[in-house]
């Protein structure tokens, strides 16, 4: 039997339809697993609808001048211990991995805010950090309404603007130019809500920037809120892990969620057969 040949331009199209080693697009598990909705946020229930009820508002407190009613905190007589609902400025602050980035984001969006994020001890970020604190005419104007195009016609419409500012405790490093008295600067002028995120609350100078912003301080969420979501990550992965184990990546990591969704896909090929305490500390700790 005579084989037929096969064209130049046959196999030409027939190596194409095979994906290159470049063509595979590795999705890190946490943002592939990053809440969608407010509803997913591991923990913080009261902060995260404290911090919404403030994005809500804030037109109404800084724009149109309706202030909020708050008084001190029973035994406190401190304004430092005072959430102060009326601040142009949010601070959200506690330890790594937690949430405190995604609650912000996934908050800004279901409110209907489009979102300008920096962060300032990201090194690639550095100069649009600068920009953004020392060219104060970027402040000078009401951004109030960001322009955004609809794609099913075309036509411009009206968002809000909200401004996060990731991980200010890198700010300390831009010290050429003073960085933290010209964040609070823009934060006493800011046109739009700014969210400022640190991890370490008790920074001097972080302390400085809280008592312009409206405080809020993340707590690590419990053990079983974290279970839950590692479980259902492990499921759509098709891996699994006993709670012994699952107990022994939160402790090991203060229950931080990022580094341990990271350590779950690092080592994802071992999570194929349920895994056991013993082996998880064998294999998988650093």
């Amino acid at each position: 039997m005579k084989i037929p040949k096969v064209t130049s331009e046959k196999k030409k199209q027939v190596v194409h339809n095979y994906p290159t080693p470049t063509d595979i697009k590795i999705i890190p598990w946490v943002d592939k697993y990053a809440p969608k909705n407010s509803a997913e946020i591991i923990g913080n229930k009261d902060i995260v609808k404290q911090l919404g009820d403030w994005i809500r508002d804030w037109d109404n407190v800084n724009i149109k001048g309706i202030k909020k009613d708050f008084s001190y905190k029973k035994g406190g007589g401190k304004w430092d211990d005072t959430p102060n609902p009326n601040a142009r400025a949010c601070l959200l602050s506690g330890p790594p991995g937690i949430g405190k980035t995604s609650a912000a984001k996934v908050i800004s969006k279901e409110l209907g805010f489009e979102i300008l994020e920096t962060n300032a001890s990201d090194q690639r970020n550095k100069k649009s950090v600068e920009e953004l604190l020392y060219y104060p005419s970027l402040w000078k104007m009401n951004l109030l309404f960001f322009m955004q195009k609809k794609e099913s016609n075309n036509q411009v419409q009206r968002k809000p603007l909200l401004i996060i500012m990731d991980e200010i405790d890198g700010v300390n490093g831009i010290q050429d130019r003073n960085g933290i008295p010209a964040l609070i600067k823009i934060i006493k002028n800011a046109k739009v809500p700014v969210i400022c995120i640190c991890n370490d609350r008790q920074n001097p100078k972080v302390r400085s920037i809280a008592s312009h912003c409206y405080d809020l301080k993340f707590a690590k969420p419990g053990k079983n809120e974290i279970k839950t979501r590692l479980k259902y990550i492990l499921n759509a992965e098709k891996g699994c892990m006993d709670d012994l184990a699952l107990d022994l990546l939160i402790e090991s990591s203060g229950s931080d969620i990022r580094q341990i969704i990271n350590t779950m896909q690092i080592h994802r090929k071992g999570f194929e057969k349920k895994l056991t305490y013993n082996e998880t500390k064998k294999k998988y700790l650093y």
